[in-house]
């Protein structure tokens, strides 16, 4: 999903490239530019995706959680309003967005740290014990929530 800002930046450095270039091969700066707005494309993909992992991990660590040997009340009885996330629920039904994850090749499987550690500072945030202890859930508070947590937790994690 490309905005306007997308396209200003891409082209501006594309113009800047071209220009700083000795050679000047048009032909060649287009398809570079090209190249770059569909990496655009590929990295929006990478961020739904990303949603969708962190959802899929809290929901093995309450199945984990359940398995202990003295679990707590807690641990046997979850809050699983993230989990049943309406917002995040569409993009888990969204076959068009795992179609374009696998003709990306986009996995998170080899960083399933980054993911528990991303999912442990989102469940400590003040954000997230406001929307777990709300009893309301609707499709737009489910967005709203997503949109916070990506904009403050997601986007700034290492």
């Amino acid at each position: 999903m490309l905005n306007r800002r997308h396209l200003r930046i891409k082209v501006l450095q594309a113009l800047y490239a071209w220009n700083q270039s000795s050679e000047k091969d048009i032909v060649k700066f287009e398809k570079d530019f090209l190249k770059s707005l569909n990496k655009i494309n590929e990295l929006y993909i990478l961020l739904l995706l990303y949603i969708v992992e962190i959802r899929d991990f809290a929901s093995d660590h309450i199945e984990n959680s359940k398995l202990k040997k003295l679990p707590t009340k807690n641990d046997l009885f979850p809050n699983t309003k993230f989990i049943n996330n309406l917002f995040i629920s569409k993009l888990v039904e969204d076959t068009r967005l795992i179609t374009l994850g696998s003709e990306f090749k986009l996995s998170f499987s080899d960083n399933r740290d980054m993911i528990k550690n991303v999912f442990l500072d989102i469940s400590k945030s003040e954000e997230y014990i406001n929307y777990m202890s709300s009893p309301n859930q609707n499709f737009d508070e489910d967005k709203k929530f997503v949109l916070k947590i990506f904009s403050k937790k997601m986007v700034d994690s290492e």
